[in-house]
């Protein structure tokens, strides 16, 4: 079964070289055989690089609510088979390009509730991240590359609750993999050009819920034939364009909190056939 450890931590400084990481095994297990570290409520403003150097059979480190803010270039050294990073609710305002290079097997990696504010073009260069969540930060800014190192590997992306108020034209153009892509509570009022999701062949879940959103344009979604839910609930919404949704697959359709007055069977285009869940 999964062995673990917690690890408890005082570096407030990030001055510390820390060499070893004291402890007891079980009688029958040693470094060797931890795969899972978790730290919470510690104070460290850098990822120690001797959890790695340590542990060098860790599938998953959790390093959450701990003052992290920085990145050092050693922090994942010899880290090949972690697949599942958190640093949530630390204090990272940007990430370093190739931050991740080391942690080659990198596949989920969590950076909720810090306080970015861009992503760094090639911050995510030599990893093979699927998920990546950044969710509530303070991101303003997208570049038009921020995500083209992973691009064949993503299939999802969370970036709820940030400060976007548009979306930078061409930022999700080579994420053809994508299958869940969430843009809840953002401003972003429209997008910027009506095929801004038009390459997102296999998206299945597309939230775009409290953003602001004073109309629809059925081109942003004609393209997504494989979309099973669609969130557009709680925006400024007062009407849906006929042919709204076309999707043959579109079984989900959130569209509460609006201030729409009329709904017509018109509106729901070819999905009318396969939604069954409108809230």
């Amino acid at each position: 079964g999964l062995y673990w450890c917690i690890l408890g931590i005082q570096n407030p400084t990030g001055r510390a070289a820390f060499t070893q990481i004291e402890g007891e095994h079980h009688s029958d297990r040693n470094d060797e055989h931890v795969s899972f570290v978790t730290a919470t409520a510690q104070n460290t403003l850098l990822i120690p690089s001797v959890v790695c150097q340590q542990f060098q059979s860790l599938e998953r480190l959790d390093l959450i609510n701990s003052n992290v803010n920085e990145i050092t270039p050693s922090a994942f050294n010899n880290c090949t088979r972690l697949s599942h990073l958190t640093l949530m609710l630390n204090n990272f305002t940007s990430i370093p390009p190739r931050a991740f290079a080391t942690a080659t097997n990198l596949q989920i990696l969590i950076l909720a509730a810090n306080r970015l504010t861009a992503i760094t073009p090639g911050a995510f260069d030599g990893t093979q991240i699927r998920e990546l969540d950044l969710s509530i930060n303070e991101i303003t800014f997208l570049h038009p590359t921020a995500f083209n190192s992973i691009a064949e590997t993503l299939n999802t992306l969370r970036i709820t609750d940030n400060r976007l108020r548009q979306l930078t034209p061409g930022v999700f153009t080579n994420l053809v993999n994508l299958i869940d892509l969430e843009l809840n509570g953002n401003r972003l009022y429209t997008m910027p050009d009506s095929d801004a999701f038009a390459t997102l062949v296999n998206l299945e879940i597309l939230q775009i819920a409290n953003c602001g959103l004073e109309f629809i344009d059925p081109a942003w979604f004609a393209n997504l034939q494989a979309l099973r839910v669609l969130e557009i609930d709680n925006n400024e919404l007062r009407h849906l364009p006929a042919n709204s949704f076309n999707s043959p697959n579109l079984v989900q359709l959130g569209i509460a909190g609006n201030q729409l007055s009329i709904l017509d069977a018109n509106m729901f285009g070819t999905s009318i056939q396969s939604v069954i869940n409108i809230h």
